[in-house]
């Protein structure tokens, strides 16, 4: 049986997928032995040009900072071409 969805449960279901998404990536990290690197912000650009994005809560001023210089690196990088 399928379940149908309105356009505020598809939101929904998608930003549950991103987080067990994220959550499995620690854990594969952890399972590797690798030190944490926690997702602290995710942004998706769209054809016509919007923004979706996604902070982790309770960032401070530390990790808006962080998330600042990675935007600004991303931007570089695509001015450089890659």
């Amino acid at each position: 049986m399928a379940l149908a969805l309105d356009a505020a449960g598809l939101v929904a279901a998608a930003d549950t997928l991103r987080e067990i998404a994220r959550a499995l990536v620690e854990q594969a990290h952890a399972e590797a032995g690798q030190p944490a690197n926690r997702c602290i912000a995710e942004f998706v650009l769209h054809q016509d040009g919007g923004i979706d994005h996604w902070l982790a809560p309770g960032g401070g001023a530390d990790e808006r900072r962080t998330i600042a210089l990675g935007l600004r690196n991303a931007i570089g990088s695509l001015r450089m071409g890659g």
